[in-house]
C-alpha cells in the first residue's frame, strides 16, 4: 500500500492533471467558437431586420406608385374618351 501512495498515486495524479488541463482547454476553446459564432450571428440577424424593414419599405413604395399609375391610367381613359366625345360633338356641329 505505501509503494501504491508512493509510486501510483502521483503518476495517476499527474495524468489526472493533465486531463484536467486539456479538458479546461478543450471547454475555453468551445467557449471562444461559441461566443464568436453567437457574436456573428447577431451581426447577421441585425443586417437580415435591416433588409427586412428596407425590403417592406421597398414593397409598400411600389404598391404606392403602381395605384399611382393605375390612377393616372384611368384619368388618361376618361380624358381621351372626355376628348373623343368633345370631337364627335364639333364633327357632328361641322356637318350641320
Amino acid at each position: 500500500m505505501n509503494k501504491f501512495k508512493k509510486e501510483i498515486l502521483p503518476v495517476i495524479n499527474k495524468i489526472f492533471g493533465k486531463g484536467q488541463d486539456w479538458f479546461s482547454q478543450l471547454v475555453n476553446a468551445t467557449n471562444h467558437t461559441i461566443t464568436k459564432a453567437t457574436i456573428f450571428l447577431k451581426e447577421q440577424k441585425k443586417q437580415l431586420n435591416e433588409y427586412m424593414v428596407d425590403r417592406e419599405k421597398l414593397l409598400s413604395n411600389i404598391k404606392n406608385m403602381q395605384d399611382e399609375v393605375e390612377y393616372l391610367r384611368k384619368e388618361i381613359e376618361k380624358t381621351n374618351k372626355g376628348q373623343t366625345d368633345r370631337l364627335m360633338k364639333l364633327y357632328n356641329k361641322l356637318e350641320l
